[in-house]
């Protein structure tokens, strides 16, 4: 599902444009990889052992 679901195109491609300090792709990314990209900013590391991001870590990706 793309993120357009829940996102405006301001907010996706800022995002993108933060985290990979490259210029947005055409295409809007999958919800999950924005959900991934999110919980990053709020602590998240991806390891392999660390399942998927919580509420709580996705709360403070929100707000940074």
């Amino acid at each position: 599902m793309p993120c357009t679901v829940a996102f405006e195109p301001e907010q996706w491609k800022a995002l993108i444009v933060f985290k990979t300090r490259k210029p947005p792709p055409e295409q809007p990314p999958t919800l999950r990889q924005m959900i991934l990209l999110i919980a990053q900013l709020g602590g998240f590391l991806g390891r392999k052992s660390d399942g998927q991001p919580g509420a709580q870590t996705l709360w403070r990706g929100l707000h940074c």
